[in-house]
């Protein structure tokens, strides 16, 4: 399979997901269009880099939303809790009682939790870089390469 059919074959496979807004839906039908594979592949980039601002717009929005909500159902009478939805049911609870440290080094020592011993990664990696051996370590190529997307600046 070429890498231009990968791409069309990535895009086409979400194009018509009714989960993603429409505006993503028509960036993914442009990858089929494109005349070769470097602009299909910046076609689909465009649109994952459109879902995920959105996404992260709508997260936002979402988490704005839910906080007003909570200030709204704090401000009915308790008779009219819950409030009852389409497909849910939403009421509200009181917060647990927890802890706030001030001043952590007023902590008693019986109170503080020790952190279990951790391999010093950094030192590993030299020392195996330059060829020296380690017990119980060895070097990683790190794994598979991960996606970045980096907004550019307008011209």
């Amino acid at each position: 399979m070429s890498i231009l059919a990968m791409i069309v074959e990535t895009a086409e496979a979400h194009a018509d997901s009714a989960a993603l807004p429409f505006a993503v839906r028509a960036a993914l039908a442009k990858v089929a269009t494109a005349e070769d594979a470097p602009a299909a592949a910046a076609a689909l980039g465009d649109a994952i880099a459109m879902a995920e601002t959105m996404a992260t717009g709508i997260e936002a929005a979402c988490k704005d939303m839910r906080e007003r909500f909570a200030m709204i159902l704090q401000e009915l009478p308790a008779k009219a809790l819950p409030v009852e939805g389409r497909h849910h049911t939403y009421t509200i609870s009181a917060a647990r009682d927890g802890v706030r440290i001030t001043d952590i080094d007023a902590i008693p020592a019986e109170l503080m939790r020790q952190p279990p011993a951790a391999p010093d990664k950094a030192a590993i990696l030299k020392l195996l870089s330059t060829g020296v051996p380690v017990n119980g370590a060895i070097l990683s190529n790190g794994g598979a390469p991960s996606l970045r997307i980096n907004a550019r600046k307008s011209t």
